[in-house]
């Protein structure tokens, strides 16, 4: 995979921005296996005749993975949505499109 120059110079005041968000994106993906192991888990206990005692820490372990996916996805909206460093790297490569293809870009 090649980088571009001229795009990596636009990220400059991002990067960390982009990083935290592609981390984030990967623990909220964490969350849904963790949660489909779970489900799996406590699918073969009630097929099993498990007792109550053994599905009640499966739910609140599923419910906890829950929450937290719940939490990372508000944090990752907060990250890129109210975020203004971001407008501002979409307009800086608009203007950079722009200018390579001689072309007008819509906004």
């Amino acid at each position: 995979m090649r980088i571009n120059r001229r795009l990596f110079t636009l990220t400059h005041g991002v990067r960390r921005q982009i990083a935290g968000t592609v981390v984030l994106g990967l623990l909220m993906r964490g969350t849904y296996i963790g949660q489909s192991i779970l489900v799996a888990v406590g699918g073969a206990c009630i097929f099993s005749g498990a007792a109550w005692s053994t599905l009640i820490p499966i739910v609140l372990w599923i419910l906890a993975l829950n929450n937290g996916w719940l939490s990372l996805h508000l944090l990752r909206n907060c990250l890129t949505k109210c975020s203004f460093t971001l407008t501002l790297f979409e307009e800086r490569l608009l203007i950079m499109l722009s200018s390579t293809t001689n072309d007008h870009v819509p906004c």
